[in-house]
């Protein structure tokens, strides 16, 4: 499928967006269950004359044991797997596996953002089937986790994926991921991005933390990209920052 203007990517978006209309209920049903909460609203309760309306949090316990078995599972071995080198001739083949393994495995058992990552990858797979993850770069090797909330996949897409698409996924950047990955490259920024939508976005957050003497991106790109560059290590990454959805 090719997407040749944003109005035909907003078109497909759309028609995503709609079939998740009657999805997202039934799993928000789910979300409160899990949650402990009651299966029925007070006034749904007093509507229909319900006498008892409990939850006895025991599929919040169940959801907790299935996580668990994920985190014995994936979590606790001394390796996430094992690299072999079949077609490597040397006699030293296994021991150069060996060496690759050890060096790959390493920053997986090190990184705790990665460890939450297969956390929330394990609390999607138990809550909903499905756990998502996206390399949000070609540099990244750690992926993130997108909830189900979050992407929208066409209906009838199959398990192996062969007949997908397209998918969309929304994500929330802060100003400062946002000119890192655009401005900031200068002419090494990917392509795709409009670069004129994106200096747009950036003029209306500029005053959060500076006083820019009425600058902007057109007539003075060099000076604002100064000004980013002096403020975005810290408040426009930082929680006080709004985020841009995309």
């Amino acid at each position: 499928m090719e997407l040749t203007s944003a109005d035909k990517v907003s078109a497909q978006i759309s028609v995503m967006r709609d079939a998740e209309k009657y999805r997202a209920p039934q799993r928000e049903l789910l979300d409160r269950f899990f949650n402990g909460e009651a299966p029925w609203t007070k006034q749904e309760a007093k509507d229909n004359h319900v006498l008892i309306n409990f939850n006895d949090k025991q599929g919040t316990n169940l959801l907790h044991q299935a996580r668990n078995q994920y985190e014995n599972a994936f979590a606790k071995r001394d390796k996430s797997f094992k690299v072999t080198l079949p077609d490597c001739k040397d006699d030293r083949a296994d021991e150069y596996g060996d060496t690759i393994t050890q060096h790959i495995n390493r920053p997986l058992k090190n990184s705790l953002p990665y460890y939450y990552t297969c956390d929330e990858t394990w609390g999607g797979i138990c809550l909903h089937g499905v756990g998502p993850r996206i390399w949000d770069d070609d540099q990244a090797w750690r992926p993130s986790f997108v909830g189900i909330q979050d992407l929208l996949i066409p209906t009838n897409t199959h398990l192996s994926m062969d007949n997908l698409q397209c998918f969309a996924r929304r994500r929330k950047m802060r100003p400062g991921e946002l000119f890192k990955k655009t401005v900031a490259r200068g002419k090494n920024v990917l392509p795709g991005w409009n670069m004129k939508a994106v200096r747009k976005l950036l003029d209306e957050y500029q005053d959060l933390n500076s006083n820019t003497n009425n600058l902007n991106w057109a007539d003075h790109p060099e000076e604002m990209a100064e000004i980013w560059k002096q403020s975005g290590g810290s408040y426009y990454d930082s929680d006080i920052a709004p985020t841009i959805d995309f």
